[in-house]
């Protein structure tokens, strides 16, 4: 069964997701590389305020202050997933996630979403001090349903060890949009702010 617009209003993972590193100390064949190049996996959680659906000629939360300026719904999401790390900067990652919804407190209600899936693509830059700053869009599709939706900006920032096995990440707070795009072929607009950790660490 389809998913209506009151329940797509309850998703929101962000999404999430995503971030990789770079690594200044990282040794290649020709010398120092700027970017980490291998296989990683990754545990997210992650608390959000997301406004509810809206036309596009309306804005949910103010981008300066994030203030509401319509109803909000708050939501707890936990995911997995892989991140591919490519020498040029790039970061590709696929996985899954759960999200429930805060509000859907009422018997009969269903305020958990699992097994919604997450593909996102982006770039990667360094800084001093192992620091690491990533910036992607994703996609969040319901496989049961073929609904889905996208969001952008996600930003994360944080620092990789030394020997590049582990990293430890935090949602940048920048305001992000979601785009919802419902089985109708009909679409809608929402705003959200997170606090999201990731943990990654190199795969064989």
């Amino acid at each position: 069964m389809a998913l209506s617009r009151r329940s797509w209003q309850t998703i929101g993972w962000l999404t999430v997701a995503l971030l990789p590193v770079s690594g200044s100390v990282a040794i290649g064949h020709d010398g120092p590389v700027r970017h980490l190049e291998g296989t990683y996996g990754l545990s997210t959680v992650s608390e959000c305020l997301r406004s509810i659906a809206h036309p596009a000629s309306v804005v949910g939360i103010y981008h300066t202050t994030h203030a509401l300026l319509l109803p909000a719904v708050a939501t707890s999401q936990s995911g997995s997933g892989v991140f591919h790390f490519f020498r040029d900067g790039r970061a590709q990652f696929s996985g899954h996630a759960t999200e429930v919804d805060l509000s859907e407190l009422g018997v009969g209600h269903i305020p958990s979403i699992p097994n919604l899936t997450l593909t996102c693509n982006g770039t990667q830059s360094i800084a001093a001090g192992n620091a690491f700053t990533l910036l992607v869009s994703c996609t969040v599709v319901q496989p049961s349903t073929g609904a889905s939706f996208t969001v952008t900006p996600v930003q994360a920032q944080g620092t990789f060890s030394d020997d590049l096995r582990s990293i430890e990440l935090d949602e940048k707070a920048a305001l992000q949009t979601i785009t919802f795009n419902f089985p109708d072929g009909s679409s809608a607009l929402s705003e959200r702010v997170c606090t999201q950790a990731f943990t990654l660490v190199k795969l064989p």
